[in-house]
């Protein structure tokens, strides 16, 4: 249960930079928030579908299967959390965006084959949990007004640069089968 708590604190981050980086973010509502959640998990749970399907790399398929796995209990917990509260997730500009973002890199994702695929896909993590620490960093605990969410967010950050870090080492390894090839 831990995991899955932290892991849509990890989501609800990632839509924070998101956010954060938006100019026309302004204040959104519970609703728009859990959509973007939503939409978010669904964007992480098929590119990384799409990357168990068509890798061959049984590191990027572990990984890949993992991020399957923790973002369909996230998107689970989401939907109870928004059927708890009596909320229904709403859709907002960022929702939109996010929706439009991710196909665009599932399109392209698509596209690509073999190891292209692969360093793709990992780069994309790598790319999206770097911009995550900085919004942590420079934004989200810097603003924090809530005793709880300022909590969450140091208890998040280690675990965040967790997934940096295994990202990082799998485009690593990525690299180097190229090189000795």
């Amino acid at each position: 249960m831990r995991k899955v708590t932290m892991t849509f604190a990890l989501t609800a981050l990632c839509v924070a930079a998101v956010a954060s980086e938006s100019n026309a973010a302004g204040k959104l509502t519970d609703s728009e928030i859990a959509k973007i959640v939503i939409t978010a998990n669904t964007a992480e749970i098929d590119a990384a579908k799409t990357a168990d399907q068509k890798s061959t790399n049984p590191e990027v398929k572990s990984f890949a299967e993992d991020m399957i796995k923790v973002h369909e209990e996230s998107n689970k917990e989401a939907g109870e959390l928004a059927k708890k509260s009596h909320m229904a997730p709403k859709e907002s500009g960022i929702s939109r965006d996010l929706k439009s973002d991710a196909k665009q890199k599932m399109t392209a994702l698509e596209k690509s084959n073999g190891q292209d695929f692969d360093r793709a896909y990992v780069k994309g993590q790598v790319d999206m949990h770097k911009r995550l620490l900085g919004s942590i960093d420079n934004d989200l605990l810097l603003n924090a007004k809530s005793k709880d969410l300022k909590s969450m967010l140091e208890k998040t950050r280690p675990v965040v640069a967790e997934h940096l870090a295994h990202a990082e080492h799998l485009l690593t390894s990525l690299s180097s089968d190229t090189t000795t090839k």
